[in-house]
C-alpha cells in the first residue's frame, strides 16, 4: 500500500514561512506561486532564515538577488570585463588596438606645420601638415618710413620705422666734429673697422673731418 507524503504547504500568493513554522530540515511549499523554502541556520551569527531555494528557476528572482550583493569587489563576474573593474577603462593607455583615425608618422618640418584635430576627450582624432607661408617679397616705402612684407600666402605686414632722423649730408668743404677722447671710426656692416680718423693737429678732446 502506498504512502503519500505532503510537505508543509500554502495555497495562498505570496505566502512565506517563518523561521517558527519550520523546522530544520523541513520543506515548505506554496503551490500557488510554486516556490519551495527551507530554514538555514547561520552558526557564526548564530541566527536563523527562510531561503527560497525555487528563486534560481526564476530570472527575475535571481537578478533581485544579485542586486542585493552586487558591487565592487563582490566577486561577481558581473563587475568584470576581462577581469577589470570600470575604472580600469578610464584610463586611455590601458586600451589596445583602438582606432584613433591618426597614422603613426611624424608631422611637421622646416617647410611644414602641422595641423592637428583633438576630440572633447583629448584624443587627436586627424593629423595633416600644411606648407609655411615663406617670404615672397619686401618692400621699404621711404615717403611713410613703412616696412612691407608679403608671404606666399597672400598675407601683407606693414611695420612702420620711425626710428630714423634725417640723414646728414656732407658736400665738399663739409665737416664733422666728434667730442670724445676716444678716436672715431667707421665700421662695415659685419663689424670690421673700414675708416680710424685720428684727431692730429686738433685739441685732445676734439677730433674733425674734412670731406
Amino acid at each position: 500500500m502506498s504512502t503519500t507524503i505532503k510537505l508543509r504547504r500554502s495555497a495562498i500568493a505570496g505566502r512565506i514561512p517563518t523561521t517558527a513554522q519550520l523546522e530544520l530540515g523541513e520543506l515548505a511549499i506554496n503551490t500557488q506561486d510554486g516556490k519551495i523554502y527551507f530554514k538555514k541556520y547561520d552558526s557564526v551569527s548564530n541566527t536563523e532564515s527562510i531561503i527560497d531555494i525555487s528563486s534560481n528557476l526564476d530570472a527575475a528572482a535571481i537578478l533581485a538577488e544579485l542586486i542585493t550583493v552586487d558591487g565592487p569587489s563582490s566577486g561577481l563576474d558581473a563587475d568584470l570585463l576581462d577581469g577589470q573593474e570600470g575604472t580600469y577603462y578610464l584610463d586611455w593607455g590601458n586600451f589596445t588596438n583602438t582606432a584613433t583615425g591618426v597614422t603613426a608618422n611624424t608631422y611637421g618640418s622646416a617647410s611644414q606645420v602641422p595641423v592637428l584635430t583633438v576630440d572633447a576627450d583629448g584624443r587627436i582624432t586627424a593629423a595633416t601638415t600644411t606648407s609655411v607661408a615663406g617670404v615672397s617679397n619686401t618692400s621699404w616705402d621711404s615717403s611713410n618710413n613703412t616696412f612691407t612684407i608679403e608671404t606666399a600666402d597672400g598675407g601683407v605686414y606693414d611695420t612702420e620705422i620711425s626710428e630714423f632722423t634725417d640723414p646728414t649730408i656732407l658736400g665738399a668743404g663739409g665737416r664733422l666734429t666728434f667730442d670724445s677722447l676716444v678716436a672715431p671710426e667707421i665700421r662695415n656692416q659685419d663689424g670690421s673697422t673700414r675708416i680710424v680718423f685720428f684727431g692730429d693737429g686738433y685739441t685732445p678732446d676734439t677730433a674733425q673731418i674734412y670731406l
